[in-house]
């Protein structure tokens, strides 16, 4: 009985959903629009993939965003580009400004030396020299 969980631990249970793999992308993305009557070239889904690095939340917005967009079928690698700016700025305006807003100054400071460095991981000795600053200056208070 030591090993059965209660019911409270059944209901903060959140499984990890990660990243989709590229066929899992393409069943995503591209069997909702055929059931529509609508392709998608294989060009166009590996820049969605590409962009979204095939996380579920963000698929959801590019898919959106590039079914508003696409004119005709097949939808187009030029489709996801257009859409990829309207998903970026939809994603900044929501989904990652309630977490930015929250941030003290110096927290924002720290986040925009990450992305100068570019895709990480990074280790904090470089986003401090990034800074100008110590390491160890970096620690919250």
């Amino acid at each position: 009985m030591g090993n059965a969980k209660s019911y409270a631990e059944h209901l903060f249970d959140f499984p990890e959903i990660g990243p989709l793999s590229r066929d899992d992308v393409g069943i995503a993305i591209a069997k909702p629009t055929l059931n529509e009557g609508v392709l998608i070239d294989s060009n166009a889904l590996d820049g969605i993939v590409a962009q979204t690095q095939g996380y579920p939340y963000f698929l959801q917005e590019w898919g959106k965003h590039v079914w508003d967009i696409a004119e005709a079928s097949p939808i187009g690698p030029s489709d996801v580009v257009t859409a990829s700016r309207q998903a970026t700025a939809a994603l900044d305006a929501s989904f990652f400004l309630v977490g930015f807003d929250r941030l003290t100054p110096s927290e924002k400071r720290y986040l925009r030396a990450m992305a100068q460095l570019g895709a990480g991981p990074h280790r904090s000795g470089e986003i401090a020299q990034e800074l100008s600053r110590q390491v160890q200056s970096l620690a919250p208070s």
